[in-house]
Formats: structure tokens, sequence, C-alpha cells
């Protein structure tokens, strides 16, 4: 049977092909297209135009199942709001969500233009008979609005759990994530990339091999910029990695991730990497929260300058532990996501 994935696949972002090829391993049962989003990154014309004949061809032939895929996703614009009730429509059926996030208001009423549209979403979301979210922090902005049969899911990237394979000694290596946003983070921007520059410096003085890595096409430049003011080796840099599988092995030569962007994250999350998060933006947290990993994430306008640097040496003079610790908490969530990723195909397949 053929499906329809609504979510943003197709920009050269590990995080969203992550989730996407999630969809396919947690739902086997059904063949998964992508169906393109609103064009928010290209020409609006160019958008409008494929969203229209898109829209044309299924109210001729129907979807067959949907499903609203992960990433936050849930109140973060209208846009969204709009897509998920064209497909409800078109697939003439409930859509089912993979565990997404919710946009946080206290972040994003910041932005001119941004409205709180939970109480739209309490409604396309009626008739589901579960809402499964990625984190506490989704859950209760669901809650607060009435939304029926909220549970924290997981991210659906956790459904590439695996074992951790380093020997506890580690490999004296971090790995770390560095992107932009277009501003859009807790703070100032040219402050955090800052604050990356200082720890990639402490970490290296400390004797660490530093790697820097982006998860997104968009986020090398800023890994070479970080990269050049740490003063780190030439070469430095790591290629890009869409696959998640790839990724994970990657990883696996590190001892702990500094984590700028979600997935970088999740993934190291799910390679029982032990990482340190910046909250750049609330997704972040909502994350850390749901497999108790908030000690180790600083909110990007808060942390210090050497706050970092000494997260990841705590981390790593407890390497052992910490790792039992996370592959404990994320064997649990993975395996929530999977029952419910089960439960969602059943669905789709009734």
């Amino acid at each position: 049977m053929r499906g329809i994935y609504q979510g943003w696949t197709g920009w050269r972002n590990l995080g969203d092909e992550a989730m996407f090829e999630s969809c396919r391993r947690a739902l086997p049962h059904i063949e998964w297209t992508a169906r393109p989003p609103f064009d928010a990154h290209g020409p609006a014309r160019a958008g409008r135009a494929r969203a229209s004949w898109r829209r044309r061809v299924e109210r001729l032939f129907g979807t067959g199942p949907a499903l609203l895929g992960g990433g936050t996703l849930i109140n973060r614009v209208p846009e969204w709001l709009d897509e998920y009730r064209h497909l409800k429509r078109a697939a003439r059926r409930p859509v089912p969500v993979f565990s997404p996030g919710v946009a946080n208001p206290a972040y994003w009423s910041r932005t001119a233009g941004w409205r709180d549209m939970r109480s739209a979403w309490r409604e396309a979301l009626a008739d589901l008979p579960e809402v499964g979210v990625r984190g506490p922090i989704s859950k209760r902005l669901l809650d607060e609005v009435g939304v029926r049969n909220v549970r924290v899911t997981g991210d659906p990237a956790l459904v590439f759990h695996r074992r951790p394979r380093q020997a506890a000694g580690g490999f004296r290596r971090i790995a770390m994530n560095v992107g932009r946003a277009g501003g859009q983070v807790w703070g100032d921007e040219d402050r955090l990339i800052a604050v990356l520059v200082a720890t990639a410096r402490c970490l290296t003085a400390s004797g660490f091999d530093v790697r820097v890595f982006p998860v997104w096409d968009r986020d090398e430049p800023a890994c070479r910029e970080v990269a050049v003011a740490a003063g780190l080796p030439p070469g430095s840099v790591d290629a890009l990695l869409l696959d998640p599988d790839a990724f994970i092995d990657y990883l696996h030569g590190f001892d702990v991730v500094v984590a700028v962007k979600l997935h970088a994250a999740v993934l190291a999350a799910a390679a029982g990497v032990p990482f340190v998060a910046v909250e750049y933006r609330p997704k972040v947290r909502d994350f850390a929260e749901s497999i108790g990993a908030v000690a180790q994430t600083f909110r990007s306008s808060e942390i210090e300058f050497d706050e970092l640097a000494r997260a990841v040496l705590r981390v790593y003079g407890d390497l052992s532990a910490v790792r039992e610790r996370l592959d404990a908490r994320v064997a649990e969530l993975s395996e929530t996501f999977r029952e419910y990723a089960h439960r969602v195909e059943r669905e789709l397949l009734s």
C-alpha cells in the first residue's frame, strides 16, 4: 500500500531525511512517498504552482494513507495547518501525526506576525485517538488548549538507536556541531558563534582533537568560520552526511558531541554518544527533557564562554556512567516510539 508522508524533505538537512527514513523503517508495511511541502525556502510562485497541481491530482485520486511527519510542524506557521487540512481532505480519513514538536509561544511570539494557533490545531487533531509528540514541553503546550490524549512518544529519529560501541576509556575526540539559524535563536547569534569558538579553543588546549560538522548544507560556512577562528588544524571540518546510519557510524569515533542543531543531539543519543546541547530554540530542550538530559543543555542566551567546555569535561570525566544512563533512557523512549508507530500503522492499514 502506498502512503503520503507530509514533512520537510529534500533540503539537504540530515534531521529531515532522518525523520523520513525513520518513517519508512517504523511503518514498513506502507510504501511512503514524501509529499513536497509549501515552498518556504524557494520561489513563492513555483511553490504555489506545485501545490496547486498536487491538490488537483489528489482531489481526483485521493492519497491513500497519509501521515503528518516529524519536526516542529504543529503551531509553527499557518501554512502547516493549511497543509494538514488539505491532506486530511485528500486522504478522506484521519491523518495521524508522526511524533512532531509543537512551536512554543514563549519563543515564537517574539517573531513579527507569528500567531499562536494551538486552538485551531486542537480542532484539526480532534479525530485522532492518540497524538504522539516529541517531548514533555510539546505535550504541555497541547494539554493547555485541551487537545485530548497527548503522549510523549519521542523524536522519530530515535528509531536509529544502537547500543554504544566505544570503550569506556574514550578517544579524546570531540565532535562539535555548528550552524546558524538566520538570527532566530535565543539571544544573539554572533555571541553564540563566539561561545562555540571559545569552546573549541578550550577543548583543544585540554588535549582533545576537536572536529566540526554540519547537519545542513547551509551550515557549512558557519562550521568553517568557527574552525578558522578557533585555530583548528586545516581539514577539521567534516563533510555533511545525510544518511543517518552513516552519521551514527561517524559519531561512534567520538567521546562527546557538542550539539547546536536538534538532530545532532537526537542522533548522538541514538548512537549512544553523550552530548552537551545548546538550546538555540525551545525544541532542543523539549528533546532533552524527553531523555532526562536537561543538566547537559544550555540556553544560547544564557550560556557563558567557558560553560560548554566545562560541561564537556564533566561528561568526559564520568563517561562510562553517562553512556549507561543515556543508553537506558534512549532504549526506553525508542521502544515507546516504535510501539506508537506500530499503532499508527495499524490504524492506517485498517
